[in-house]
């Protein structure tokens, strides 16, 4: 078994079981057994991540930074954002939210993909949303 040892403390992990889960601590790290984790490493600082199986996992991090990773490798996809995201949240591969700030400004941003691009979401320009973490966010919640 890994053990983690407060391995968690300020990092994310997303788990689809005991032996196959991802933990996030500013790379990608990927356990698919109980006995190591493999430095996946795509560059840039990454927050978290999220994803419906382990070859369907979308990450974010600073500067607007989203990739998504298919089971083989890591595709950088366009954000349109400069901003640091924190948080990332689905229901399908074309249903993605991403969301997340600028320390200097304070200025938030809410991302959505569809499947095919991200595109920067009305509560975000509107100044609404100012909460961090996209939980479980449905379509009837925010149309």
């Amino acid at each position: 078994t890994i053990s983690l040892n407060g391995a968690l403390n300020g990092n994310n992990i997303f788990a689809f079981s005991a032996t196959d889960f991802w933990l996030v601590d500013g790379i990608a790290w990927h356990s698919t057994d109980d006995h190591h984790l493999d430095d996946m490493r795509p560059p840039g600082n990454l927050h978290t991540c999220w994803g419906l199986n382990s070859n369907d996992m979308f990450f974010v991090g600073d500067a607007g930074i989203i990739y998504h990773y298919d089971g083989t490798k890591f595709t950088q996809m366009t954000s349109n954002t400069t901003k640091d995201l924190r948080s990332v949240w689905g229901t399908s591969s074309s249903d993605v939210w991403a969301c997340g700030y600028n320390t200097s400004t304070g200025g938030t941003v809410l991302l959505h993909y569809d499947g095919s691009s991200w595109k920067e979401d009305i509560l975000s320009v509107s100044y609404l949303f100012i909460q961090f973490t996209v939980t479980s966010l449905k379509n009837s919640e925010i149309a």
